[in-house]
C-alpha cells in the first residue's frame, strides 16, 4: 500500500505540474492506470452523474475546480488522480418528467440513462480507436462449433456434440492439419471450406476478451486452448502476425460495433465474471 501511495503520489505531482498536457495523461494513463475502460483514452471517463462512483471519488471530486488535479484519492479499487474537465447542472426535461409520470423512480432513469452514456461513450471512442492505423494484426483460422447444451429429455444431440469436441481435440492432438480438421468438422459456413481461415483480426474485433489476449500472445503457427461460451465452441490458430498493419472499412465498422460489448467482457474478465455452460469446463 505504502508503495502504490508512492506511485500514485509522483503521478499526480507530474500531472499537477502539467494539468493540461494531454500526451502527458495519455502516457501515465496507459503505463499505469489499472481501468481496462479508460487507460487507453488518458483516463477519459466521459460525463458522469451522482452515484456512479464510490463516495471517496465522488466526495473528492465534488468540491474540485475545473482543470485541479487531485492528490491521491484511495478508495476500496486503489487509488485515483481525477481532473474535472466540465461541469453541467441537472435538467428537468420534458422526457425525465415523462418517466417520472409513467411511474419509474429517479434511480431507474439514472440507471438508464448512465448505460445510454456509457454506450455513446464507448462508440465514440472506438470510432477514434478505428482511425488509430496502423495497428498490431494477427492473421486467424479457426474451428467453430455450437455449444453442447442439454435441452428437455433428448440427450441425444447433446451426447452427439460433446463427441464432437472430444473427436477434434483427439485429432489437433494428434497433429492433424488445422485446416483439414476445420473443412471436416467446423460449423462455420463462411470459412469451413478455407480451412476456417477467419482473415486478420484486430484488438476490438472480437467481443471474447480471453480469446483475443490468448491470439496476440500466440507464436504464429500455434493453436489455443478450446474456448466455450453460452453458445459456441472455438479452437483458432494463428497463421500470421502484423505489428503494424492497417486497418480497412469492414475491420473498423466491427471495432466500432463491438465497442460497448467489448468493454463489458473487460469488465466481466477483470472481475472474473464467468457464465456457466453445462457439460463444460471453464478456466
Amino acid at each position: 500500500d505504502k508503495a502504490a501511495l508512492e506511485k500514485a503520489t509522483g503521478i499526480a505531482k507530474q500531472l499537477k505540474e502539467k494539468p493540461n498536457d494531454q500526451d502527458l495523461w495519455n502516457k501515465l494513463a496507459k503505463e499505469s492506470s489499472d481501468d481496462p475502460g479508460s487507460k487507453d483514452s488518458g483516463g477519459e471517463l466521459g460525463w458522469v452523474g451522482k452515484g456512479q462512483f464510490v463516495k471517496e471519488f465522488e466526495d473528492a471530486a465534488t468540491p474540485m475546480q475545473l482543470g485541479q488535479v487531485s492528490d491521491p484519492v484511495k478508495s476500496q479499487f486503489g487509488y485515483h488522480i481525477i481532473q474535472v474537465e466540465e461541469r453541467r447542472g441537472p435538467e428537468a426535461s420534458d422526457a425525465i418528467q415523462r418517466w417520472l409520470g409513467a411511474g419509474f423512480t429517479v434511480a431507474d432513469i439514472t440507471a438508464h440513462t448512465r448505460h445510454d452514456m456509457i454506450r455513446e461513450d464507448l462508440t465514440k471512442r472506438r470510432q477514434e480507436a478505428a482511425a488509430a492505423s496502423p495497428v498490431a494484426q494477427v492473421h486467424v483460422a479457426h474451428i467453430l462449433v455450437s455449444a453442447p447444451v442439454p435441452t428437455g429429455g433428448d440427450f441425444t444431440q447433446f451426447s452427439a456434440q460433446l463427441k464432437k469436441i472430444s473427436d477434434i481435440n483427439a485429432a489437433l492432438d494428434k497433429g492433424t492439419d488445422f485446416a483439414e480438421v476445420a473443412k471436416q468438422f467446423s460449423e462455420d459456413s463462411d470459412t469451413k471450406d478455407k480451412g476456417g481461415d477467419v482473415g486478420w483480426i484486430a484488438r476490438g474485433m472480437f467481443t471474447d476478451v480471453g480469446a483475443e489476449n490468448e491470439l496476440f500472445s500466440l507464436d504464429p503457427g500455434t493453436r489455443s486452448k478450446q474456448h466455450n461460451d453460452r453458445t459456441q465452441t472455438v479452437w483458432y490458430k494463428v497463421l500470421e502476425k502484423n505489428d503494424a498493419r492497417a486497418l480497412d472499412d469492414d475491420q473498423k465498422k466491427k471495432i466500432k460495433d463491438n465497442a460497448y460489448a467489448y468493454w463489458l467482457n473487460q469488465q466481466k474478465k477483470a472481475h472474473d465474471v464467468t457464465r456457466l455452460v453445462p457439460g463444460l469446463e471453464f478456466e
